[in-house]
């Protein structure tokens, strides 16, 4: 069982305890105490490229499963509960969306509360195992329980990807920025939070997992501004951003599946100061 997901607010797990309160505390840094008035308010927004890293997604079944009939595996092969099953997930790149509102201290420093939504299609899925055995040459029925073979292998019928998997972020952020002679400012930053993942499998059509989960994520953050006026500037960015595997249920056959999100992100944007 995944540590970081919750369902409940009487379950609420101790990292995500942590990140809320210092979104609350950067929040009234920023817009609350008296001190924070008189700072560099700001807003900004931006549009990016996420690249995804393929995901090695690994589990096993959550309870007793006999198999359809394979290729060489006959039907009703029995595979106990605790069996490890997982199969490889390439992603296609997504775009990024990202919002949010940050301060400014000093000359330096910055805090900011960023949103950010990304999306990205699924190009195939490939090495599907069962209890150590690849299973690409079997037929697709043996993950069916009680099916007849279809005629098709485990391997075509992956590689048709089909789904997506989307993630709906919330960071508190602080930056770093590097004084310079002239418009441009390099930065460097760390950002925190949480990411509501929502993943779906449907390679040929078929459905897999249809699932979400919320988890820990963490983002690390190089880029480089131009102010455009004294209140404007626009600004590009790489990020880094991994958040803890992603725990599903399937529904084609009774697994619970963990599934990696990280990536590298390319975005540019505008911040106006005020």
């Amino acid at each position: 069982m995944n540590p970081y997901k919750f369902t409940q607010m009487e379950g609420y797990p101790l990292k995500y305890k942590f990140t809320t309160i210092i979104g609350a505390a950067a929040l009234g840094a920023l817009f609350v105490s008296p001190a924070a008035q008189a700072q560099d308010k700001y807003v900004f927004g931006s549009i990016g490229l996420g690249m995804l890293s393929d995901s090695d997604n690994r589990g096993a079944f959550s309870s007793d499963f006999l198999t359809g009939e394979g290729t060489t595996i006959p039907l009703d092969t029995f595979l106990p509960e605790g069996t490890p099953v997982g199969w490889k997930t390439d992603f296609d790149n997504g775009a990024v969306f990202s919002a949010g509102l940050g301060h400014r201290y000093g000359d330096q420093l910055r805090i900011e509360l960023e949103l950010s939504y990304q999306s990205h299609d699924v190009d195939t899925h490939r090495g599907v195992k069962a209890a150590g055995i690849e299973l690409a040459d079997e037929d697709a029925a043996v993950l069916i329980s009680g099916a007849s073979n279809i005629g098709a292998s485990v391997a075509e019928v992956v590689a048709s990807g089909r789904g997506d998997i989307s993630a709906t972020s919330f960071f508190v952020n602080g930056l770093y920025d590097f004084p310079m002679e002239g418009a441009l400012t390099p930065y460097l930053g760390l950002g925190i939070g949480w990411s509501k993942v929502d993943v779906s499998f449907k390679p040929s059509g078929v459905g897999i997992v249809s699932d979400d989960d919320t988890v820990f994520a963490y983002q690390l953050i190089g880029g480089l501004s131009y102010g455009v006026s004294e209140s404007s500037a626009i600004y590009g960015a790489y990020k880094y951003r991994r958040a803890n595997d992603v725990e599903v249920q399937t529904s084609l056959f009774p697994a619970t599946l963990d599934i990696e999100t990280a990536g590298s992100i390319l975005e540019i944007g505008y911040r106006i100061h005020f």
